[in-house]
């Protein structure tokens, strides 16, 4: 690289020799630099990913299987979503993590809970966020027992009949991903424009932070027990949707696997879309400062725990 900087400085820009080579020798230093360090800091680290197996285990019954839903503004769907996760087996619960919202979400999922013991609520004073709630939704079922924790929206945009699929993809280490841009998924009815938008998302995210995914935003997922309570929680600083990329990052980052099901992504079926142009632009800080940042949640709470 060196050498070929500096025969182009001389021959098109026309520089003395010896100004030349100084320049070609700073520049080639920079872009190996900026490339050897951009690819380190997503290496995934020895010291976790070393212990981890990736296969050799299949949940046996019975298995307690809980899908955390953060719900705002919800209640035209939200009673029909449920009846259709517990319809899948006695070993489904749901965990309700709804924001008071003005529209009666909330006693909606109160009167069903107070009839059937599969159904959960946390219902907290304020909308807070997507990301806090989920968080707060995999401590509550990471509490309870669960050894598989779904995750998906409360719309019908996932199927939940997918669910099926989900867990049977899980392994006592790995994250499944309910991936649209996988062979066998689609997103029917979507507008040109929103295809690009997505696969712009999902290759950025892709390409700069190197997670081996084909829809690192999708928010439709199974993690194992071991799994969820082996992320940095505390760590996350997302608020928003971006939150589905750091996810898949600290997964990957701690060794986990991460495995694609293909789904069909519906649009919702009732209630507005919260989709907005904010949600891209915190996509795009939230990848950006990922790439950026070298520092690793896992290395420094290892430090912490190994100090005296």
């Amino acid at each position: 690289m060196n050498l070929c900087l500096f025969l182009l400085l001389t021959s098109v820009a026309d520089l003395h020799y010896l100004q030349a080579n100084l320049i070609a020798i700073a520049a080639a230093s920079v872009i190996n630099f900026g490339m050897s360090a951009s690819w380190t800091w997503r290496a995934r680290p020895s010291f976790v990913s070393a212990s981890i197996p990736e296969s050799g285990w299949a949940p046996q019954p019975p298995v307690k299987r809980i899908v955390v839903i953060p719900t705002y503004n919800e209640s035209a769907n939200i009673r029909r979503l449920l009846e259709r996760i517990l319809s899948l087996g006695r070993d489904y619960e749901a965990l309700v993590v709804d924001d008071s919202s003005p529209d009666g979400t909330g006693e909606i999922v109160a009167a069903l809970a107070a009839s059937d013991p599969r159904i959960h609520m946390i219902r907290r004073c304020a909308k807070m966020g997507l990301a806090s709630a989920y968080t707060d939704g995999f401590r509550m079922a990471l509490k309870m027992g669960a050894d598989l924790i779904y995750q998906m929206d409360s719309d019908f945009s996932h199927d939940p009949d997918d669910l099926r699929r989900l867990g049977e993809a899980a392994t006592a280490s790995n994250v499944v991903i309910g991936s649209r841009y996988v062979a066998g998924g689609a997103t029917p009815g979507w507008p040109l424009h929103r295809r690009l938008v997505s696969q712009i998302a999902n290759q950025s995210a892709r390409v700069l932070l190197g997670i081996p995914l084909h829809d690192v935003t999708g928010g439709f997922k199974c993690w194992s027990r071991r799994a969820l309570a082996g992320l940095p929680l505390d760590s996350i600083r997302s608020t928003g949707f971006a939150f589905q990329v750091e996810m898949n990052y600290l997964a990957w980052r701690s060794g986990f696997p991460l495995v694609e099901v293909p789904i069909t992504f519906e649009d919702r079926k009732a209630g507005r879309s919260k989709a907005s142009l904010s949600i891209g632009i915190e996509m795009a800080a939230v990848v950006c400062r990922l790439f950026l940042n070298p520092s690793w949640p896992g290395q420094r709470r290892t430090a912490r725990q190994s100090a005296p």
